[in-house]
């Protein structure tokens, strides 16, 4: 693993950096958004700029426990948030999970598979895990794409909520060797 713990990674058109507080506000912009909010996991929308604070204070536990959480996908050229992407470790899933979201009106730019992309070759090169994973609704035609960019294949299907199906799609470690 690197010696920084949360470290900030960048493409052609995008900064990956870890979130800070003042970030809240932004982000639930994005999270709570009509067009992202019906791909995601039900989340309560009450006090939106608060519940994505306490997920930023998340995702700082996850980099200290796990060495990898979701970083804040900010544009270059104008330093606005537009997404989040990156890793968190499921447990109950003995996976490495790859998330990706991307505001609606940054969507079809590419930005989802540059990230994707970018947080895929850290997770290897820093993370001693086989594969990664991706946990992606079927009917998600778009996730699906940026997975399938990505060398991932569907594993298996499994029930995250009652109601709540999703499909695994899983990448090996290039070489296999960890």
């Amino acid at each position: 693993m690197s010696a920084d713990p949360r470290p900030s990674l960048r493409t052609a058109r995008l900064l990956l950096r870890p979130f800070v507080e003042s970030d809240a506000g932004d982000y639930a912009a994005l999270r709570y958004h009509p067009a992202v909010d019906a791909w995601l996991m039900p989340a309560p929308a009450d006090h939106a700029v608060a519940a994505q604070r306490a997920q930023i204070a998340e995702y700082d536990q996850r980099w200290t426990a796990h060495g990898c959480a979701p970083w804040a996908v900010v544009e270059i050229a104008g330093g606005r948030l537009v997404g989040h992407c990156g890793l968190r470790r499921l447990d109950e899933l003995d996976l490495v999970d790859m998330i990706w979201t991307m505001h609606p009106d940054t969507q079809g730019k590419g930005y989802a598979k540059e990230a994707a992309a970018a947080a895929l070759v850290w997770g290897f090169a820093n993370l001693p895990v086989p594969r990664l994973g991706a946990l992606i609704r079927p009917d998600n035609a778009r996730s699906q794409s940026v997975a399938r960019s990505l060398g991932m294949t569907v594993e298996r299907r499994v029930e995250r909520r009652p109601g709540q199906w999703r499909d695994i799609w899983v990448v090996a470690r290039p070489g296999g060797v960890i």
